[in-house]
């Protein structure tokens, strides 16, 4: 583990290479088959369990593209951080697109709640709705998280952030009602924490270019007044 390595200052090139392989299959290409076989058995349940190519013209064509983009984009991602990460700890205070393994959390968390619906949703009216909103939304958020992978966008690395250093008691009693929540209700929690990461990165950047435009106009209304 690349924590692990720079904690114990034996970190190398060939350990870098070898735990971005093990990233790429973990990461990368099983939560992609994970998606593709979830989404052609509830969708085309046709579709034998050996031969995982798509049976439908057009549909079953996406969501296999859609397989293949992100894990390709999975693989850039880990490639991109292979040369441009440094053993340094100040360069893993924020990620340079959306990590791989919390790309793979979301779309994993996705295919698990669908997974468990009949069991929560037994006897609503909404439940056959609520289960074909759960299982179009996976391959539109794998999509998502792949062109985030390989974005230039911003995400908060949480160990470090809310995690690392001395904390408040409000913050341990806030991480401790957060962790019974997740362990009680794990499903529900693990969609909505991958979720609120995923939005995370694409809302702090619109954020943060409308402060610099505030910035710029106020910067301009006081070169006026001058």
């Amino acid at each position: 583990d690349g924590r692990i390595a720079r904690m114990t200052g034996q970190t190398s090139e060939f350990g870098a290479q070898l735990d971005s392989l093990c990233d790429a299959v973990t990461f990368g290409v099983a939560p992609a088959i994970l998606m593709l076989r979830t989404v052609q058995a509830e969708l085309f349940p046709f579709v034998g369990e050996v031969d995982i190519l798509p049976k439908a013209a057009v549909l079953g064509r996406a969501v296999w593209f859609i397989a293949a983009v992100y894990a390709s984009c999975a693989i850039l991602r880990l490639a991109r951080f292979n040369v441009e990460n440094t053993p340094d700890l100040s360069a893993h205070l924020e990620f340079k697109g959306m990590p791989s393994p919390a790309a793979a959390m979301t779309v994993s968390s996705l295919v698990l709640l669908h997974a468990h619906l009949p069991t929560f949703t037994e006897g609503w009216r909404s439940a056959g709705w609520l289960s074909q909103t759960v299982i179009w939304a996976i391959p539109v958020v794998t999509l998502a998280s792949a062109l985030l992978m390989v974005s230039q966008v911003r995400f908060p690395h949480l160990a470090n952030k809310y995690l690392h250093g001395r904390k408040s008691f409000g913050h341990l009693v806030c991480m401790a009602i957060i962790t019974v929540a997740t362990v009680v209700y794990f499903r529900f929690a693990l969609v909505t924490i991958s979720m609120l990461f995923l939005f995370s990165g694409p809302v702090g950047l619109l954020w943060a270019r409308k402060r610099a435009a505030l910035r710029d106009e106020v910067a301009a209304d006081d070169a006026d007044h001058d």
